[in-house]
């Protein structure tokens, strides 16, 4: 099952993340010189758990509910492939070529096609808001172009394990600080709340380090993601559906996020001839996710182990046939 962690916002209550962590780093700083030293302690937890909830609820920008994309996988970005603080973003992340287009395709090709280009196209409705955009690029060998493409994300609970984790420790912080105050007796319980509180924080950072995105959490047969060979064959040819929103952390380009579809529409042979259309594709993603198809799923006549062909069972429904 898909996993999601984040929402996204509209563009009219788009905000940057660094106006909380001013004022929090601000009073933290004056409570610490004015009260006590200890004060620093939860003015850098209530930091962290601003930017956590920026991160999850208002970095991204709502684009217009979900889309659904077809492409081929350029490039893949696993959570080992990261380094330093991106290693707490465990999301698995993909980079599509829009069908129908190839590698050798430009932006401004791709983004007038009239099929899927919008999906990568800025947007008026981030412009509008002065969010930058330059779209996201990957390369799919060192010696080829950068290949305009639309990134998706599977989602992984790095962020929030360690955003959970915060506010708790900057509770047991905040009363530690209070007690610290305190003469003697005060200052005991202030380390040992400040030792828990630090406990805290690092037993969410590590249970969040480990809760990683896949593509199986969507799919369970999606347990590799293959990219082309050194041929320039074999790459997967995905249909994805989820959220289209632009992402601000970065230089500004739009990205399905999460994915809570995906599907293998077959493998990259050299064309899109054998593949089919993009609408024809999301379409039938789209029906196999619809309620009445999953209500039909659930019919006893669609349980059997054996082949109906087989063993002659149909429908209670369903007349047996006559002679």
């Amino acid at each position: 099952m898909a996993k999601r962690y984040t929402e996204c916002c509209q563009p009219a209550d788009y905000s940057g993340y660094g106006g909380g962590l001013a004022i929090a780093t601000i009073v933290g700083i004056a409570l610490a010189f004015l009260v006590n030293p200890a004060f620093l302690a939860p003015m850098a937890l209530a930091d962290l758990v601003l930017f956590c909830e920026w991160w999850l609820y208002r970095r991204l920008v709502c684009l217009g509910g979900q889309r659904c994309a077809l492409g081929m996988v350029v490039t893949t970005e696993p959570v080992e492939k990261k380094g330093g603080f991106e290693r707490l973003d465990t999301d698995f992340s993909l980079n599509l070529l829009l069908a129908p287009h190839t590698i050798y395709t430009d932006r401004a090709t791709i983004e007038a096609d009239g099929l899927q280009g919008v999906l990568i196209t800025e947007q008026d409705a981030t412009k509008n808001i002065g969010l930058g955009f330059v779209g996201y690029t990957a390369k799919q060998w060192a010696n080829y172009p950068d290949t305009p493409v639309l990134h998706g994300e599977f989602e992984g609970g790095g962020i929030y394990d360690l955003y959970q984790a915060a506010k708790i420790a900057l509770a047991v912080a905040t009363v530690a600080a209070v007690a610290c105050s305190i003469p003697f007796i005060g200052w005991v319980v202030c380390a040992v709340l400040l030792v828990a509180a630090a406990v805290i924080a690092l037993v969410g950072l590590i249970i969040g380090l480990n809760d990683k995105g896949s593509p199986s959490d969507v799919n369970a047969e999606l347990t590799e993601i293959h990219t082309n060979d050194p041929t320039g064959m074999g790459a997967d040819i995905l249909v994805i559906r989820g959220d289209w929103v632009y992402d601000s952390l970065h230089d500004g380009w739009n990205e399905i996020h999460p994915i809570l579809q995906a599907q293998r529409a077959g493998t990259w042979g050299g064309s899109w001839s054998s593949i089919g259309s993009a609408e024809g594709w999301c379409r039938a993603l789209t029906d196999a996710d619809a309620p009445g198809t999953k209500q039909q799923q659930l019919e006893p006549e669609h349980g059997w182990e054996v082949h109906p062909v087989i063993d002659g069972c149909r429908p209670e429904h369903e007349p047996a046939p006559i002679g």
